[in-house]
């Protein structure tokens, strides 16, 4: 039943010849038939859409008046010539864009590579120093080695020298103790004398 009701609805509002107090009356009537308080809600609320507002007259005319200013531009613009003119600085402006931009990419591009050449330069500073520094590595290593040996050959020349002095001593202590001892016995020989020995 309430699909027949929404048909008949639907006919009535799509229909050419319906006016909005029609459209309140027929679902009044179809409300008030079916028992249905949704379709008396929208009754009402079609009444309520019907009644005069006087403050919207004046946005209203706000907006057909926008709407004509609008139209009027757009009919003069609507002219070969000034369609033409106004896509010629569109396309000036675009232009001028993207020339700005390619300048700026030509600078960026610019810096980039004197960065490089800088970042170059460094690195051929940077390899002429690490070359020397071990250049110089390798003569420090070179002369360590040197000295090393330096070292043990001074090291045993001087464990000779010793070892010389420990024999040169002994020899030394043991004919300082053959002389005592002879000299004890020559004084021991002696009657009267006291040896020390």
């Amino acid at each position: 039943m309430r699909v027949l009701a929404f048909a008949a609805f639907a006919s009535a509002v799509t229909r050419p010849a319906a006016t909005p107090q029609e459209v309140a009356a027929f679902l009044q009537h179809e409300g008030d038939r079916m028992h249905d308080d949704t379709l008396l809600g929208l009754a009402k609320e079609a009444e309520q859409a019907m009644k005069y507002h006087p403050e919207m007259d004046k946005v209203k005319d706000m907006l057909h008046g926008m709407l004509d200013r609008a139209m009027q531009r757009q009919a003069r613009s609507a002219t070969p010539a000034s369609f033409c003119k106004s896509e010629l600085a569109r396309a000036q402006d675009t232009a001028k864009s993207r020339e700005r931009k390619l300048e700026k990419a030509s600078a960026d591009v610019d810096i980039l590579a004197a960065k490089m050449e800088k970042a170059k330069l460094r690195i051929s500073d940077l390899s002429t120093e690490l070359s020397d520094v071990a250049r110089g590595q390798a003569e420090l290593y070179k002369t360590h080695l040197q000295e090393q040996k330096d070292l043990q050959d001074h090291t045993r020349k001087i464990d000779d020298a010793a070892f010389k002095l420990d024999r040169a001593v002994t020899v030394v202590k043991k004919k300082k103790l053959r002389a005592d001892a002879e000299q004890c016995a020559e004084k021991a020989s002696r009657p009267r004398s006291f040896c020390r020995c």
